[in-house]
């Protein structure tokens, strides 16, 4: 004999049903959540390389204008932004002669001194004292610098190179030099421009006032004003050079079509030869 079910068995199997129907939808929801998450990946993707590539671009068409005589006179140099346009997509480049900045090769203590007196003068002097003991050949300690013993004894990794600076980056490990400050000298320092001085054309507002007895004033009205027979270059000349024009720091930074902004820069030396017109140095995005 068939037995009815009752009225609790037909409340549990609804029960059971509809658990299921929700576990059902839980499901096409979080596959469905899983699908556009996944589209947007790829359209991020997209953007990003898109950007990259639009980014290379920039700083191809910064470099053909530098290597090509008859636009090479006017491209700006001092990092001044500059637009071009590829297929309608805006990208902006700046260019930047390594002559505008301070060689850490090159430059001697007083110009040292005066770039940390800058942005740390209770250390200036041990500063540019610790530079000098890196760079040089020698274990012979000048006062307030840094020699291999000294590293060793604060702990460090990692001691003074007795040889020239490779990368602006190694600046990073001279004793006396935390991240802040370094990341307030960086922008003003190279190891490319093989000069003893700086280019008064082509250097910033903040460089041309670590050049010592130069005012920050006398410094921002050099940066804007860059007539050849000014009283103040004439005043500071021993610290002036003509730049080579070799060495130059080429930066592009496009914006995506979600708003992004991506940046690439390409740091290259000017060969000028026909089968290999510029070298490549160093890139960096961000």
């Amino acid at each position: 004999m068939t037995r009815r079910r009752g009225r609790g068995e037909d409340g549990i199997a609804l029960i059971v049903v509809l658990w299921g129907l929700a576990l059902l939808g839980a499901l096409a929801a979080g596959i469905a959540t899983h699908g556009r998450g996944e589209t947007r990946l790829v359209s991020d993707l997209r953007d990003a390389a898109e950007s990259r590539h639009m980014a290379d671009a920039g700083i191809a068409l910064a470099l053909r204008d530098l290597l090509d005589p008859r636009t090479a006179d006017d491209v700006d140099r001092t990092g001044a932004p500059r637009d071009y346009r590829i297929d309608g997509t805006p990208i902006t480049v700046q260019v930047s002669d390594e002559a505008g900045r301070i060689d850490l090769n090159e430059a001697p203590g007083e110009l040292l001194r005066g770039l940390f007196m800058t942005v740390a003068p209770d250390r200036a002097a041990n500063l540019a004292a610790a530079v000098q003991d890196w760079r040089d050949g020698d274990d012979d300690r000048r006062t307030g610098g840094a020699e291999a013993i000294d590293y060793r004894r604060l702990g460090r990794d990692g001691e003074p190179a007795n040889a020239p600076f490779q990368r602006v980056e190694e600046l990073a490990r001279v004793r006396g030099m935390d991240a802040a400050l370094f990341a307030r000298v960086a922008p003003l320092v190279t190891v490319h421009s093989r000069l003893d001085g700086l280019d008064p054309d082509v250097a910033s507002a903040a460089t041309l006032a670590a050049i010592p007895g130069l005012s920050e004033t006398v410094a921002g009205r050099l940066s804007r004003d860059r007539r050849q027979d000014s009283a103040d270059l004439v005043a500071f000349s021993r610290f002036f050079r003509h730049s080579p024009g070799r060495a130059f720091t080429i930066a592009a930074s496009v914006t995506g079509p979600g708003g992004r902004v991506f940046r690439r820069s390409a740091l290259v030396w000017l060969t000028f030869q026909p089968d290999a017109p510029y070298r490549l140095l160093a890139r960096h995005d961000g």
